[in-house]
């Protein structure tokens, strides 16, 4: 199994008003992990307990390890897997030896359960006279034949914790080794942290579409099961072995730029491996204070999966970079497939600023396009639609690090205009009586649009709406004044300077203008 680290989102912490999905954008950026890396023995850690000949209790000499083992569940809350393999020498009959093997077996489970303070899991590896630890000829080799080995995993979120040497971490399914136990595959982690390391490794970082990947950090299980079917000649294996796992990778800090890719076997012995491809199925989240990334994937063993982020060294040729102008919007908190930065663009009035949305392109076909965000003055806008328009390099600086480089400009004119309101903000709003035949409305002066509000309850007077979340004012217009024109109105006043109280029967704000309010006209 091989794992390699590779950035998959962009997102950022801005403030918005919904979730949006964006296209691809590759940086080049250094990625500097200062950890230990190396090969471990995922299982070189046991706790080995010997008997006396034809006996299952525990000798008194070797209680202390079982003491000091026990001593690793002292908490309630942890849960571990236990992996215990019983055997015995070869003097009586096979039979014989697999019962005696069996009673050890519930021996040791016994004083673990009685002894910690911990939850376990146990898989049962009673193999009687089987795979002897030293000859049975003599009896020193028969004493180091009469033992229980004892293996130990802690299991996080249901999932059994398998450590790195350089910090990496992979959670599995307890069956994921099945019909082998876990240490009777020998299972080895090699943890890699740079391109140097994978080159020497003889891993090949270039992707479908020809880009070089640069990665955080790979990390590469091997176990063999000889009770496992061998795969096909196309390296393919029984899709039920296929399972999902958790990758923990340590990294200073978050790098938005990574994502999550797979390779697959091509051949049965697994030398000949396909090009990187983007794993769409693959989550990926970084928590900020252990400095961990997580990634959860359907991994097949044989396989590859791994966490890298695409350089600009393309092996198949570059492709062009798509620029986008866009209005200045507050942007949703995720963003997933471009970015938006700001960007100096030299425009025929000289060096202007602006924000950009940047992401890769073919430069084939036309690109869907859609953006969404929030204005200072909390009007949202809504765009969407297809960009096939070639424009001036509007991005210099990019522009030169490329072959090609276009630009769309989009007026934030072309947007839908989005009004939001306040939640739990209904109001019911009272005119003077000397105001009941004039017609009632709202103005957004940041949106210039005017909203119709309903009488209620086909009273004259009293008008029911939800306040909207920009600075709004309350108009009136006489009753044969034009009411669609924004600036026609005879009367207004603040909406947060009206008086109003909260209703808790009627879960609405009784509000009411006062005449003094309304006795200018505008």
């Amino acid at each position: 199994m091989t794992l390699i680290i590779s950035k998959l989102f962009l997102s950022g912490s801005n403030s918005g008003v919904e979730k949006l999905n964006f296209l691809p954008l590759y940086l080049v950026l250094l990625v500097v992990l200062l950890f230990q890396t190396g090969t471990a023995q995922i299982c070189d850690k046991k706790t080995m307990v010997f008997f006396e000949t034809d006996q299952y209790s525990i000798p008194s000499t070797e209680e202390k390890k079982l003491r000091n083992l026990t001593g690793q569940f002292s908490q309630k809350t942890d849960t571990f897997l236990l992996e215990i393999y019983a055997f015995t020498d070869s003097i009586a009959s096979v039979a014989y030896n697999y019962k005696l093997a069996e009673n050890r077996f519930k021996t040791i489970v016994a004083y673990l359960k009685k002894n910690s303070a911990s939850q376990f899991e146990i898989i049962e590896k009673v193999r009687g006279e089987a795979a002897p630890l030293s000859t049975n000829a003599t009896e020193e080799g028969r004493a180091k034949n009469r033992r229980v080995e004892i293996f130990y995993f802690k299991i996080n979120g249901g999932r059994v914790a398998l450590k790195g040497k350089g910090g990496m971490e992979m959670g599995v399914s307890k069956d994921y080794f099945a019909p082998c136990g876990i240490c009777e595959t020998n299972p080895k982690m090699t943890e890699i942290f740079s391109n140097e390391e994978a080159a020497r490794a003889g891993m090949n970082l270039i992707t479908t579409d020809g880009c070089g990947l640069i990665t955080g950090g790979m990390i590469n299980l091997n176990f063999s099961c000889k009770e496992r079917p061998k795969p096909d000649s196309n390296g393919q294996i029984d899709p039920k072995y296929c399972m999902d796992v958790t990758i923990k990778i340590p990294a200073s800090k978050f790098d938005e730029d990574m994502e999550i890719w797979n390779s697959k076997p091509m051949d049965r012995e697994g030398k000949k491996m396909s090009k990187w491809a983007r794993e769409s199925a693959g989550q990926l989240e970084y928590d900020e204070k252990t400095k961990f990334y997580s990634i959860t994937v359907k991994y097949c063993p044989g396989s590859g999966c791994n966490l890298d982020k695409c350089s600009n060294e393309r092996g198949g040729g570059r492709d062009s970079a798509g620029v986008v102008v866009i209005p200045e919007l507050i942007r949703s908190m995720k963003v997933r497939k471009y970015k938006t930065i700001k960007s100096t663009i030299l425009t025929k009035e000289g060096e202007k600023t602006f924000t950009m949305a940047k992401f890769r392109y073919s430069g084939k076909g036309q690109v869907l396009f859609t953006d969404s965000g929030m204005s200072k003055e909390k009007i949202g806008y809504f765009f969407s639609g297809t960009l096939n328009n070639y424009e001036r390099e509007c991005d210099s600086a990019r522009c030169t690090r490329r072959n090609e480089c276009w630009c769309y400009e989009i007026p934030l004119s072309d947007y839908t205009k989005i009004i939001y309101f306040q939640k739990k903000k209904n109001f019911r709003l009272k005119v003077p009586r000397k105001y009941r035949n004039y017609w009632v409305k709202l103005y957004i002066p940041a949106a210039d649009s005017i909203l119709p509000i309903t009488k209620a309850n086909g009273s004259k007077r009293k008008y029911d709406f939800q306040q909207p979340l920009p600075d709004t004012y309350v108009v009136l217009y006489k009753e044969n004044s034009l009411s669609t024109n924004k600036r026609g109105y005879d009367y207004q006043v603040d909406l947060e300077k009206i008086k109003k109280k909260y209703s808790k029967r009627h879960k609405i704000y009784k509000a009411k203008i006062k005449r003094r309010q309304l006795k200018h006209k505008v």
